[in-house]
């Protein structure tokens, strides 16, 4: 008899912990106050950059790869600094 109701007042205070955790502000939600300054748009990169972005990947996919092509895909065209949003490498 007194085993049993340990089993149901630990199984009661279990209840009661996961509901406070549940109940609480703030539990499991990520902070909002990180704002994106780009507002999800790709930023302007060098024809370098966008290679040195790419490398990792290729290495893994194929260790002695060669590129031999970059080239901007960006409709707006290149800026006068050089730089793009969109490339093919």
């Amino acid at each position: 008899m007194r085993k049993s109701r340990s089993i149901i007042v630990l199984s009661i205070a279990c209840a009661a912990l996961i509901a406070a955790a549940v109940v609480l502000p703030g539990c499991g939600k990520k902070s909002d106050t990180a704002v994106d300054p780009t507002e999800g748009r790709p930023e302007s990169v060098t024809a370098y950059e966008a290679t040195q972005f790419t490398k990792p990947a290729a290495d893994k996919w194929q260790s002695d790869n060669w590129m031999i092509q970059v080239r901007s895909g960006d409709p707006d065209g290149l800026g006068r600094d050089g730089k793009a949003k969109i490339w093919e490498v």
